[in-house]
Parts: structure tokens; sequence; C-alpha cells
């Protein structure tokens, strides 16, 4: 009964130690950036550096539909603009 009564207390400290750790909001940290709009933007900046420009813009674009930071939405504009532009002239 003793060991019994042991291995109940041993297993109730876990379960609170465990359920402690995961109370804890201020361990929460977000992105302020959509993994798809970073993904679809490194993917256009790499097409841009290789000489692909309808691809880069394509890839801007898709990144533009998936932002929802207004800053980067901005930034993917001009990018969008600055390759139209880059397409403009090769032609």
């Amino acid at each position: 009964m003793n060991k019994m009564f042991g291995y109940a207390l041993c297993a109730l400290c876990l379960s609170f130690a465990f359920l402690s750790g995961c109370s804890s909001v201020e361990d929460v940290v977000s992105a302020p950036y959509a993994d798809e709009t970073l993904s679809n933007y490194q993917a256009g900046k790499n097409f841009l550096a290789a000489g692909r420009y309808e691809l880069a813009k394509e890839s801007f674009t898709l990144a533009l539909a998936s932002s929802r930071d207004p800053q980067m939405r901005y930034l993917l504009m001009q990018e969008i603009d600055s390759v139209n532009m880059m397409i403009e002239t090769r032609r």
C-alpha cells in the first residue's frame, strides 16, 4: 500500500510538472509573415536573380495574395512593378 501511494504521488507530481510547462503563454512566438508568403517571396528573388522575370512576377503575385502584413504587401507591389519594368525593357 505504501509503495502504491508513492507511485501515485510521483505520477501526480509529474503530471503537474508537465501541465505547468504547457500553461505558459509568454513563450509563444509568432512570425510576422506567413510561411507561404516568405517562401514565394524568396522564390521570386531567386527567379529574378536568374533572369526569369515572368516566373519572378508570378511568385511575387502569389506572395502578395497570401500576405497579411501591409508592409510586406507594399514591398511585394514594388517588386512586381520593378519586374514589370524589367520585362518591358527586355521586349
